[in-house]
């Protein structure tokens, strides 16, 4: 039975009284002598509890609180434990098979324009996931260059490729180097140019190749000729050894050009000197003088001159001679004119009746193995005063009357 709290009459409260379970007796460890003890309903003698309620007393005052008790020191904290294994990596699962490799930018048709390509709804050549462009062959246009792919079953707008990048292709693979090609060898060393001495020239002379030449026209004029068949790089100099303006020297190409003229050239110029390089076409002309001025301008015409006929008087049978006019004295007898044997074209012979008597002594024009107006006839001059002239044309038609 548990501890209880007793009281006895006086109000003295007796703590730690013990009730033995078995015998019912009550103890306690100091001494005890009251007339009679009574609990909260029961009074225990001999072990046997009795019904006996007694007076309840006065409540007792309550006492101060005790100080507390010191705070027990914290128990120690446990040992951490261990970590536990780390579980092994699942298996990875097979790799799915390969997709089929997809179908690369393919513009397949084109059109002239957005409507051509909306009314076609079965186009051919075009397999779905190519691309159809319009071309309208203005770039100007809105339309030109935009870009629809077709799905199998329709036209679907993608983008407008006017003024845009193309699309960018794989490069291609770098070719293998080449190998190096073999050293060649070190071409000789030419000789050094040697200049050759001044002469000087008071006559005409033809010059070589590398010629330095001082003209001394003091005792007059003369000519130097260049070099025959030059070679590219040739070249000569001449120098005034005197005054070429009062004595001209002249220039004689040879055969070759003077700055791409064929002509002789007259040097009258004080003092110049003048290199004349040879470069493979022509004669360079290389001056102290600076370079040649403009062509002057043209003189006004001169008094015209005689027609350079030479005349000639005949009374007898006569050999011609060209570019000569015969006059003829027909008073006694007939008169025969032989024509020149072998003329050129443009040559010419005049005759004239002087005495004016051809009718009674006709003058006889014999053609000399040529033709005469076109035939292979002499020609009989017979009427008084008669005057013309003959000018050889070709063997076909031989002399032809003109001036008649």
């Amino acid at each position: 039975m548990a501890n209880k709290n007793f009281v006895v009459k006086n109000g003295l409260t007796v703590g730690n009284l013990v009730v033995n379970a078995d015998n019912g007796n009550l103890t306690t460890p100091g001494s005890l002598s009251v007339s009679s003890i009574s609990t909260d309903s029961y009074f225990y003698a001999n072990g046997t509890p009795y019904a006996n309620t007694g007076y309840t007393g006065s409540i007792g005052y309550t006492g101060s609180r005790g100080a507390d008790g010191t705070i027990g020191v914290d128990g120690y904290t446990g040992s951490k434990g261990d970590i536990g294994y780390t579980g092994s990596t699942g298996y990875t699962g097979s790799q799915g098979d390969k997709g089929d490799t997809g179908m690369g930018f393919t513009i397949a048709k084109t059109y002239s324009s957005v409507a051509a390509l909306t009314a076609d709804t079965s186009p051919t050549s075009i397999v779905s996931g190519q691309f159809a462009l319009i071309d309208t062959g203005n770039v100007e246009n809105a339309e030109n260059s935009r870009l629809y792919l077709w799905n199998g079953s329709s036209y679907a707008y993608t983008s407008d490729l006017s003024g845009a990048q193309g699309i960018k292709g794989e490069t291609g693979y770098t070719g293998s180097l080449g190998s190096i090609g073999y050293t060649g060898s070190i071409g000789y060393t030419g000789s050094a140019a040697v200049l050759t001495n001044w002469t000087i020239k008071t006559a005409n002379y033809t010059a070589i190749n590398s010629d330095r030449i001082i003209a001394d026209t003091s005792s007059g004029s003369f000519t130097i000729t260049l070099p025959a068949s030059p070679s590219i790089g040739n070249y000569v100099t001449i120098t005034d050894g005197a005054n070429f303006l009062t004595n001209s020297l002249i220039l004689d190409p040879n055969g070759s050009t003077l700055n791409s003229q064929s002509d002789s050239v007259e040097i009258d110029i004080a003092y110049v000197s003048l290199e004349f390089l040879y470069d493979g076409s022509t004669w360079q002309i290389i001056s102290t003088a600076g370079p040649q001025g403009s062509t002057g301008y043209v003189g006004s015409q001169g008094a015209p001159g005689g027609n350079g006929y030479a005349y000639v008087a005949v009374a007898s049978n006569t050999s011609m001679s060209a570019n000569t006019k015969y006059i003829v004295n027909t008073d006694t007898t007939s008169i025969t004119l032989t024509l020149p044997s072998t003329p050129s074209i443009g040559q010419e012979v005049g005759v004239i009746d002087g005495t004016g008597n051809a009718s009674v002594n006709a003058i006889v024009l014999n053609r000399n193995g040529n033709k005469i107006q076109g035939l292979a006839e002499d020609m009989t001059i017979s009427s008084n005063r008669a005057a013309f002239t003959l000018v050889y044309y070709n063997s076909t038609n031989g002399w032809v009357l003109t001036n008649v």
